[in-house]
């Protein structure tokens, strides 16, 4: 009977689907949105519509199309309480960060989840199993998993190749939005090539730029770097920009269009940045420069010379940039330009030295000395640098620094693929199961991955300063108590969890000896107590941790929930 109502159901769906079915709202709220799709997010590009809810808890969500359920998502991080619709037009649409599911998709979750003793789980319901009718109610808003405030993330894929669409540059929804994009910085960089490795620098920077008879003096080569957000009307919220522009003299040296992205393109936004600055804090800067490794080069840059400045004489140019948003409101700055070749000459010295060696972006790259390697697969990087290392530590064991500590170039120089790192020292037998490798800083550690395989420890990384640790200290665990009862008002149990050095590896909880729903999230489990799996009264709780280096610990409490 089941298969025949969901065959049913599909033919149901297809009719409504060949009817060209629009989309609805997915709030009973005024349209607004806190995010937009393509915004610049350091590693990622926004892959949808963050909707605004007033900073309120527990609105309902309605699916915007009718289709049926392909997947349920429950995790503590990315989009916490995720659900994904899929419907037959070809798309797919995605609601994430929900507060709750509706009741029939709630019950299956919570099986799913008592059947696995899992928290996070990812459910593949069969097409048409699940189905949901426009406008349904499936689930309430919420801020679970990577989010910082109430909002419904809503996305729509092309379900096919799963690529994030902009549904609102599709007409999905109409949208007020007669305000302009804002620059809020313009950076000058120096450059050259003519090094067997090109080296930058920048000269200047301008924050909250406005139009300036100022004239800017640059080096034979150059780029720039832009800062800009876009607005809409009724809200506050720093939006996508989706197109740079930058001519010389009225000619086209870059121009970048966010359009739609693959995730497969997504890594590549640390290219189209200036990657130092987004890593120091300095905000999402676009570059004109662009990077032979960046392939959103193929199909989303139109750049003359690389998007590099080039002034063959001392006459003044006018240098124009110009940022618009998926509505055609558009916003520009024009700066005169001239030649001045000792702008930035101070910047452009080669930093090589017996401590650096070059990488080249397009071909593997490997360091190995008698205590460390360090391997880069071809196209790593996006474009050849000077690889800098040192050691700048000897081991010291009763610091937990088990080799020597090793610089391995720059932080702020990206990756669009890990190194293959192994570090290699000599620890006794019955440490080697618990050596890992560590980031240093200021005498610091911090867990970096990795495991002994016989002579030294292996682990995936990026640049960095890195030795070898052990972790040997078994996890904390407290309880937090109010009044003298672990149980607060709501139900709810706490406990918070210390460790080490590696970090938190797995958790269990049991009530009465039997697995109980928790969330670990932020160092913390929360345990919020079930009416159909624990009764009134008395009872008992163990909570077991075990750390990544295997070291474990338990604690068990007694409790009355009243």
């Amino acid at each position: 009977m089941r298969r025949t109502a969901a065959f049913f159901f599909l033919l149901f769906l297809c009719a409504i689907s060949n009817a060209q079915e629009k989309a609805v709202l997915p709030l009973d709220l005024p349209l607004s949105f806190a995010g937009t799709y393509g915004e610049l997010r350091h590693d990622h590009f926004h892959s949808g519509f963050d909707w605004r809810v007033g900073g309120r808890i527990g609105d309902p969500i309605h699916a915007i199309k009718s289709g049926f359920v392909s997947r349920i998502s429950v995790s503590t991080t990315g989009y916490g309480n995720g659900l994904y619709i899929t419907h037959f037009d070809g798309t797919t649409s995605v609601y994430g960060h929900m507060s709750a599911y509706c009741d029939k998709i709630a019950k299956i979750v919570k099986s799913e989840q008592y059947d696995k003793e899992s928290f996070s789980v990812s459910i593949y319901p069969k097409a048409g199993e699940i189905p949901v009718v426009q406008g349904e109610v499936i689930g309430y808003v919420g801020s679970t998993g990577s989010s910082v405030a109430p909002h419904l993330h809503l996305e729509v894929r092309d379900t096919e190749s799963e690529t994030p669409l902009n549904y609102i540059a599709r007409d999905y929804y109409k949208v007020n939005d007669d305000v302009s994009p804002v620059f809020r910085k313009i950076n000058f960089y120096a450059y050259t090539d003519t090094l067997p490795i090109p080296i930058h620098g920048l000269i200047k920077s301008i924050v909250s730029p406005v139009q300036s008879s100022e004239t800017i003096y640059l080096p034979n080569k150059s780029y720039i770097g832009i800062d800009a957000i876009d607005r809409q009307n009724g809200t506050p919220a720093r939006l996508a920009v989706e197109e740079y522009r930058v001519c010389m003299d009225q000619e086209v040296i870059f121009d970048f269009k966010v359009g739609e992205i693959p995730f497969s393109e997504d890594r590549y936004i640390q290219s189209l940045i200036d990657y130092s600055q987004s890593y120091k804090g300095g905000g999402d800067v676009v570059k004109t420069l662009v990077d032979p490794g960046n392939l959103l080069a193929l199909h989303r840059v139109n750049s003359l010379h690389d998007g590099v400045i080039i002034l063959s004489d001392y006459d003044p140019h006018t240098l124009t940039v110009e940022v618009s948003d998926i509505d055609g409101n558009s916003a520009s700055l024009k700066y005169t330009v001239r030649r001045d070749d000792s702008a930035g000459a101070d910047l452009l010295r080669s930093p090589a030295s017996d401590s650096t060696t070059e990488m080249l972006w397009f071909t593997p790259n490997v360091f190995i000395n008698d205590e460390i390697s360090f391997v880069l697969p071809p196209a790593a990087l996006y474009n050849s640098i000077y690889f800098n290392y040192s050691k700048i530590r000897e081991s010291d064991t009763a610091a937990n620094i088990w080799s020597s500590v090793w610089q391995m170039g720059s932080r702020a120089v990206p990756l669009q693929t890990s190194a293959f790192i192994k570090i290699r020292c000599n620890i006794p037998d019955r440490l080697r199961d618990k050596a890992v490798a560590a980031r240093y800083s200021d005498g610091r550690l911090s867990f970096a991955g990795g495991k002994w395989d016989g002579s030294g420890v292996a682990f995936k990384g990026s640049f960095g300063t890195y030795c070898v640790a052990v972790d040997t200290i078994a996890p904390q665990i407290s309880f937090l108590e109010r009044k003298g009862s672990i149980v607060r008002g709501d139900g709810e149990i706490i406990v918070p969890l210390k460790d080490d050095l590696s970090g938190i590896g797995k958790t269990d909880v049991r009530i009465d000896g039997k697995w109980a729903l928790y969330q670990y999230r932020n160092g913390r489990i929360f345990i919020t107590l079930d009416m159909d799996k624990v009764k009134k009264g008395k009872h008992a709780i163990v909570v077991t941790v075990s750390d990544n280096c295997g070291n474990e610990s338990s604690a068990t409490r007694n409790f009355i929930w009243k």
